[in-house]
């Protein structure tokens, strides 16, 4: 167990710092990448800047319990402070993230790592791990073969009640190939890891 603790937090090491609203994974051939902007309202939405090869950069602010998308704002290479702050008139002022992958509220750090057709979300405290969700990966239709997912990012708002993962998928194959980013985003619910002695 210890050693997979320790596996888990050093792919940890590589993120920022996670709900239970996920984007689909359809088939595409364009990359398509996710970059974490930041968070508004007390982390209730969050804005994300996304790169297409097909359709070009714009921003997109979503709601975070729901994954909703609010508004979308296209964007050419420069104007990303124009659009920034046309978002924070509209919305409200960009709150950053938390430093790291620990809850700054309940001290657990969060970790994630694929198993089989999922990627796990697991919550640890000391050398204590467990599994707080899971999101289900892409998988195609006609050869069962299962996409390789790995997170990029996963930040929490500074409050400690929001959360969001940005991952990759990836699925090469003959005549499609699977390569783009998706999101994840959830409201904390500390009761689901509660360790020995309650999660304080």
């Amino acid at each position: 167990m210890r050693s997979v603790v320790l596996a888990l937090a050093l792919a940890s090491s590589l993120l920022l710092g996670l709900g239970s609203a996920s984007a689909s994974a359809p088939a595409m051939t364009q990359r398509v990448t996710y970059e974490f902007v930041g968070f508004l309202d007390g982390g209730q939405q969050f804005v994300v800047k996304v790169r297409d090869e097909n359709i070009g950069t714009k921003y997109e602010v979503y709601k975070t319990k729901k994954l909703d998308l609010v508004k979308a704002y296209p964007y050419l290479e420069g104007e990303e402070k124009k659009v920034e702050r046309k978002i924070a008139r509209k919305h409200g002022d960009l709150e950053p993230p938390a430093d790291d992958a620990t809850n700054p509220k309940k001290k657990v750090m969060m970790l994630v790592g694929q198993k089989k057709d999922k990627l796990n979300i697991y919550m640890m405290k000391g050398e204590r791990i467990k599994k707080y969700d899971d999101i289900e990966v892409y998988q195609d239709e006609e050869t069962n073969e299962v996409a390789a997912a790995s997170a990029k990012q996963a930040v929490w708002s500074t409050n400690g009640k929001y959360a969001v993962v940005i991952y990759s998928v990836k699925l090469a194959q003959k005549f499609k190939t699977v390569d783009r980013d998706l999101l994840h985003a959830f409201k904390f619910k500390s009761y689901k890891v509660k360790f020995d002695g309650g999660s304080k």
